[in-house]
């Protein structure tokens, strides 16, 4: 392994990249052998990494330098995609609620219409007539009349 990582700093810096070499062992699958591995974390932007993964190819036969965006290519697709699926199923759970309560708030007007008309037709026919619960219960009062008429209504209009 320090062989290897010896080529790598010196591979590294023919390429002129400046990129700090050392030794890991918890990024890659464990084995019956030697499962290190050689790491170089290299500063700069996207050209820098691009000269560092061209410097250290072919350092290892059948093997390749990979980021650790590389790795995580199928986890970051599941987030994306998860993502994507859980912004859809709020949207169509808000439409159709949405949509249930102006389908209710329609259905109670549309009930209370004919409440409303029904109770237009039932009303007594009195100028001066108030309801049960606003007029005043004495007997003086000129629009209160107890006894099987109407309540509320004057006592000459029957």
């Amino acid at each position: 392994m320090t062989q290897v990582r010896k080529q790598a700093k010196q591979r590294l810096r023919a390429a002129g990249v400046s990129a700090v070499v050392g030794v890991d062992d918890g990024f890659v699958a464990t084995a019956a052998y030697d499962s290190r591995q050689v790491t170089a974390t290299v500063s700069g932007g996207p050209a820098e990494l691009d000269r560092a993964r061209t410097a250290l190819t072919g350092l290892l036969p059948d093997q390749y330098p990979t980021t650790t965006a590389d790795m995580n290519w199928s986890e970051n697709r599941f987030t994306q995609d998860f993502t994507t699926l859980t912004r859809v199923v709020l949207v169509v759970t808000f439409t159709v609620a949405i949509t249930s309560a102006g389908i209710t708030a329609a259905a109670a007007v549309l009930d209370r219409r004919r409440t409303y008309a029904l109770l237009h037709l039932a009303e007594p026919r009195c100028a001066s007539w108030t309801p049960p619960a606003t007029a005043r219960r004495s007997s003086r009062s000129p629009c209160w009349r107890a006894g099987p008429s109407r309540p509320g209504c004057c006592a000459g209009a029957r």
